[in-house]
């Protein structure tokens, strides 16, 4: 099933949306860890994972539950300021950064910021997207990205591998609590006509891979004021092993990492850095 369509002619730069509540209640949250795989001792002292922030759950909620159906998501960035908590209210605004149309094909920024009730700032995002078309299919992929030195990363002894594979109750846990139905992750029938064949995990989840290993090498100190700025490379075929890795740069005092997830052939499916608080 397609997501319900967004018209198009919202997504006008400067727009801003409506504010929605996130609320962080138990069932969303053991969903979320559920789906992710993440676990570390800090959830059970009542954190929540800051990504869950990211979910296009709380987008859609602002863009009165629509969404452009043949989406394919570029890049995000995603910045902590300190880890939520169970139970906690926070409020999120949305807005339309930078929208260019090229050969028919609509590509645009929303950003978001998290704030709690005091009003003070807790994550913010950049979702850049690109609409093929409302009947896109599993397996396009995103334009090549330019060349960014996170792909080529100082000599440092590579932290990782975090391994992980996504079958699809995963991929249907992680649909169900960000409110998505994109037949492309969810919808085995709609993905078998295509090139790859099956569906394909979501660049979300994927990317809590590498949330979590900064998470276990760095403490809950990464939680509270680390920063990732992605691309995705290439869809990963559901069900298929995948392994996040991360290198320091030296020059940057420790604090500043490529990152990057590869598949079982060792093609990257996500590149980028991530930028650490200082300890």
């Amino acid at each position: 099933m397609l997501e319900p369509v967004l018209d198009l002619r919202l997504l006008r730069p400067g727009a801003r949306f409506a504010n929605v509540a996130c609320v962080l209640d138990d069932a969303f949250v053991d969903a979320y860890l559920d789906a992710t795989g993440e676990a570390h001792p800090a959830y059970a002292r009542a954190q929540v994972p800051p990504l869950a922030l990211s979910l296009v759950r709380f987008t859609k909620q602002a863009l009165g539950g629509r969404w452009p159906s043949g989406t394919l998501q570029l890049g995000q960035t995603f910045r902590s300021l300190r880890a939520p908590r169970r139970g906690e209210r926070l409020d999120l605004d949305l807005r339309v950064g930078a929208v260019e149309e090229r050969d028919g094909r609509l590509r645009f920024e929303l950003l978001s910021a998290a704030r709690d009730a005091g009003g003070a700032l807790v994550a913010e995002q950049r979702m850049t997207q690109l609409w093929a078309g409302a009947g896109a299919r599993s397996g396009a992929r995103p334009p090549a990205p330019a060349a960014a030195g996170a792909e080529q990363p100082a000599a440092a002894a590579p932290i990782g591998p975090l391994a992980d594979r996504y079958p699809m109750a995963r991929l249907q846990a992680l649909g169900a609590g960000a409110g998505a139905r994109d037949p492309t992750h969810l919808d085995p029938a709609f993905a078998r006509p295509t090139p790859l064949g099956v569906n394909i995990v979501q660049g979300k989840l994927v990317m809590t891979l590498i949330w979590r290993l900064l998470l276990a090498h760095l403490g809950p100190r990464w939680n509270d004021g680390g920063a990732l700025d992605i691309r995705f490379r290439r869809p990963l075929p559901v069900d298929t092993p995948v392994a996040a890795w991360a290198q320091a740069d030296a020059s940057a005092g420790g604090t500043t990492y490529a990152v990057w997830c590869s598949d079982a052939a060792g093609e990257r499916v996500i590149v980028g850095s991530a930028e650490a608080p200082a300890p």
